[in-house]
């Protein structure tokens, strides 16, 4: 086989390793603009992280298998210069798959994370609409304080300083025990 048979062969197997790559790139649907989101309608897209972690994995294998073959070659490298040609061929094989899966894997998580929100600003849109906007938390009003003299109140400044039955204790009137 020629230099360029093999060029021809090697081109046609990595196109052909490229063009099945990218599970996200097939399988993923997006999620809808907040504009064209539906009441009635949840959003249909792929919120499943299957696709992206399966690109994942096809990533690393390809770069794993990149590298045990460069390193097969080198180890029987015999330095006639045959080797550069392998080197070459083994970084465009492997290589190209690698980054096309990685850069759908990538993709297929940031559509799946996009849909996720999409679908729960869709829950909260739908229970806004049908119940009204989330009440908001207002504190219990503060009881009036107790006036002075009665249990519980500020002792007064005059004499006696509390009710009778009652005594002054740091600044409060209590019942004494």
């Amino acid at each position: 086989m020629t230099s360029r048979q093999a060029s021809r062969h090697v081109a046609l197997v990595a196109a052909l390793a490229t063009s099945a790559s990218g599970c996200s790139w097939l399988t993923m649907r997006d999620a809808p603009p907040r504009n064209q989101m539906r009441f009635e309608v949840e959003p249909d897209c792929s919120d499943g992280r299957g696709a992206p972690v399966a690109d994942l994995v096809a990533s690393g294998l390809s770069a794993f298998t990149g590298l045990m073959l460069i390193a097969l070659v080198s180890a029987f490298d015999n330095g006639d210069g045959d080797a550069d040609e392998a080197y070459l061929y083994s970084a465009l094989f492997f290589g190209t798959p690698t980054i096309l899966f990685g850069v759908s894997a990538s993709s297929g998580f940031s559509s799946a994370r996009r849909c996720r929100a999409a679908i729960e600003e869709w829950y909260t849109m739908r229970a806004q609409m049908q119940f009204g906007p989330p009440p908001t938390y207002q504190p219990p009003p503060e009881a009036p304080p107790a006036p002075a003299g009665v249990e519980r109140g500020r002792c007064r400044l005059t004499v006696p300083a509390c009710d009778p039955g009652l005594a002054c204790a740091s600044g409060f009137c209590v019942r004494p025990p």
